[in-house]
C-alpha cells in the first residue's frame, strides 16, 4: 500500500494584515505503522515552489503513518501575497519521496486578495448612524423610538454573545497552541472577523434607522412594523430561552463530566496506592531473598568448611592408614626375624641339649675310665677332666651364651614391634580427631 494522506479539513484565515494561517488535518495511511519526519507545506504560486515549516504546536509535529493512523493537525504561516493568487497549489512534503497533493483550502482567507465581485460580497456603503439634518417634520412617536433602541440593543446583544463566541474559540484556540506568534495571529485573525461582524452590524443598524425613518410617513405601516417587532422580540425571547436552557445542559453536561473526571482520578489515586504497596511487598520479598540468599552462602561456606575438614581428616586418616600399614609391615617384618631367632634359639637349644648328653656322656665314660684306673676319686672342678671334656664344657658354655643373646635379642625385636604398633595407633587417632 502507497503512503497517502487523507485530508479531513484544510482552512486560511487571516492571520494579520500581511499574514496568512493554513491549518491542515487529516491522517496518514500506510501498509505499516512508522514514524514519519515532519512534513513541509508546499505552495506553488505559479512562479516556483515555497517551502514552510510547521508552526510549534503541543501536538507531534512529526506524524505515525499506518493502516489507522492517528489525527495529525499543523498549521502554517504564510505571507498572504503568496496565496492571495487565483492558481496557487498546495502539497505536503513527508520525505523520501512522499508528495501528497492538497485541495484549495477552506474558510475566511479562501477568497483574501480576490475583488469583491469574484468573492460574491456586496460593496455596501456604510450609512450613516445619525439622520440627516434635513429631516421631515414628521417624527416617529417617542414609544416607536424606545422599540427601535431595544431592537437594537437586541441585536447588539446577538452581535455580543456572537462576538463573545468567537472570543471563546479564541481561547480554545490559545490554549491548543503552545507558541505565543501563533496564538496572537489567531487573536488578529479573530479580531479582524470582530471587526468584520461589528461593520455589518454597524451596517444592519443603519438600514434600521433607514427603515424607522422611511416608516414615519405611514402611521398603519408603523403599527405593522412594530407588531412585527413584537413578534420578532417574541421570537428572540423564546431563542434566549433555548440557549439559556442550552447553556443549562451544557453546565449539567460539565458537571458529570467533572464528575467522571474527580471518580476517574480516585480510580487512578487508588491504582497508585496499590501500586506503592505491590512495590512495597515486592521490596519486602526482595529484602526476604537477599536473606535466605545470604544464610544460603553462609549454608555454603560452612558446607565447604565442612568439607574442607572432611577432606582433611580423609587424608590424615588415609596418611594414618598408611603408618598403619608400614607399622604392620615392620611388626610383620619383626615377627619373622623373632620366629627366627626363635628357630635358631631352638636350633642352639638342640645343639646345646645334643652337646650336654655328649657331655653327659663324656663324663660318663670319664668316670668309667677312672675306675677302671682304679682312682676311685671323682674329678673335682674341671681339674680332672680330659682335654675332649674340657672342650665340650667350653662349647657348651659358648652355645649357653649365644643361646642367651638370641633371646635377649627376640624379646628386644618383640618390644620394639608392639612399641611401633601402638605408637602409629596412636598417632592415627589423634589425627582423626584432630
Amino acid at each position: 500500500m502507497t503512503l497517502r494522506f487523507e485530508v479531513d479539513s484544510f482552512e486560511l484565515v487571516p492571520a494579520g494584515p500581511d499574514t496568512m494561517l493554513l491549518r491542515i488535518a487529516g491522517r496518514w495511511v500506510g501498509a505499516r505503522r512508522e514514524r514519519l519526519p515532519t512534513p513541509l507545506l508546499l505552495v506553488d504560486d505559479g512562479r516556483r515552489s515555497h517551502r514552510l515549516s510547521p508552526l510549534p504546536s503541543p501536538d507531534d509535529s512529526a506524524p505515525l503513518a499506518g493502516p489507522d493512523g492517528p489525527r495529525w493537525r499543523a498549521a502554517f504561516s504564510a505571507p498572504a501575497q503568496l496565496v492571495g493568487g487565483p492558481h496557487v497549489a498546495y502539497a505536503l512534503d513527508a520525505g523520501r519521496g512522499v508528495i501528497a497533493d492538497l485541495p484549495r483550502p477552506t474558510g475566511l482567507g479562501a477568497t483574501w486578495g480576490r475583488p469583491a465581485a469574484q468573492r460574491g460580497a456586496p460593496e455596501v456603503e456604510p450609512e450613516p448612524a445619525a439622520a440627516p439634518a434635513a429631516e421631515p417634520t414628521a417624527r416617529p412617536p417617542r414609544r416607536s423610538r424606545r422599540g427601535e433602541t431595544r431592537a437594537q440593543s437586541v441585536q447588539l446583544a446577538a452581535l455580543a454573545r456572537e462576538a463573545a463566541g468567537l472570543q471563546a474559540q479564541l481561547d480554545t484556540e490559545r490554549r491548543a497552541r503552545a507558541d505565543a506568534e501563533r496564538r496572537a495571529a489567531e487573536a488578529h485573525a479573530l479580531a479582524e472577523r470582530a471587526a468584520a461582524d461589528a461593520q455589518h452590524a454597524a451596517e444592519l443598524a443603519s438600514r434600521a434607522e433607514a427603515a424607522r425613518i422611511g416608516a414615519v410617513d405611514a402611521l398603519a405601516d408603523e403599527r405593522l412594523r412594530t407588531s412585527e417587532r413584537a413578534v420578532a422580540e417574541e421570537e428572540r425571547e423564546q431563542a434566549r430561552r433555548r440557549e439559556l436552557a442550552e447553556a443549562a445542559d451544557r453546565a449539567q453536561r460539565a458537571t458529570v463530566v467533572a464528575q467522571e473526571a474527580r471518580r476517574a482520578l480516585a480510580e487512578r489515586e487508588a491504582e497508585a496506592a496499590a501500586a506503592r504497596e505491590q512495590s512495597a511487598e515486592a521490596l519486602r520479598a526482595a529484602q526476604a531473598a537477599e536473606a535466605r540468599a545470604e544464610a544460603a552462602e553462609a549454608a555454603r561456606r560452612d558446607a565447604e568448611d565442612r568439607a574442607a575438614e572432611l577432606l582433611a581428616t580423609r587424608q590424615r586418616a588415609e596418611r594414618a592408614e598408611g603408618e598403619r600399614d608400614h607399622a604392620t609391615l615392620a611388626a610383620q617384618a619383626a615377627e619373622r626375624r623373632a620366629e627366627q631367632v626363635e628357630q635358631r634359639s631352638r636350633a642352639l637349644e638342640e645343639r646345646l641339649a645334643d652337646a650336654d648328653a655328649r657331655i653327659r656322656a663324656l663324663e660318663a665314660e670319664l668316670r668309667e675310665a677312672q675306675a677302671r684306673a682304679g682312682g676311685g676319686g671323682s674329678p673335682s672342678g674341671g681339674a680332672g677332666m680330659t682335654p675332649m671334656a674340657s672342650g665340650a664344657a667350653t662349647a657348651l658354655t659358648d652355645l649357653s651364651a649365644v643361646l642367651r643373646r638370641e633371646r635377649a635379642a627376640a624379646v628386644t625385636l618383640f618390644a620394639l614391634a608392639a612399641a611401633a604398633a601402638s605408637a602409629l595407633l596412636a598417632g592415627g587417632l589423634a589425627q582423626l580427631l584432630g
